[in-house]
C-alpha cells in the first residue's frame, strides 16, 4: 500500500504516542492531535530517549530534528533500529 509522507507520519506518530511512556507526555499527545505530527514524533522520540526505549528507524527521517539538542539527537540515532510496519499499524491513519 502506498501512503503519502503525511500519511505515513501520522501513523507513525500514533504509534508513538500509544506507547506507555510517552502517552504521559502531554506535549507528544498534544501535537498528535493537532496533526503536527513531526513535532509529536519530536517529543515521543526525547521520551523514549530518556526511558532508554528503541524506537522505529522511520523517526529519524519524519521527525522535526531540528528542535533537538544534539546529545538528545546522538541518543535518538543509536535508538532508532526497529523496522515499522505502516500496514500493521494502518489503523492509527483513521483516528
Amino acid at each position: 500500500m502506498y501512503m503519502l509522507d503525511w500519511e505515513e507520519a501520522k501513523v507513525l506518530s500514533g504509534y508513538m504516542v500509544s506507547l506507555p511512556i510517552v502517552r504521559k507526555d502531554k506535549w507528544a499527545t498534544h501535537f498528535d492531535a493537532v496533526g503536527e505530527w513531526e513535532m509529536s514524533l519530536s517529543c515521543s522520540a526525547a521520551d523514549c530517549v530518556e526511558a532508554g526505549l528503541s524506537m522505529p528507524k522511520d523517526v529519524l527521517e519524519k521527525a522535526n530534528l531540528g528542535i533537538i539538542p544534539e546529545d538528545i539527537l546522538s541518543s535518538i540515532q543509536k535508538l532508532a533500529t526497529e523496522d515499522f510496519d505502516y500496514e500493521e499499524h494502518i489503523d492509527f491513519l483513521d483516528r
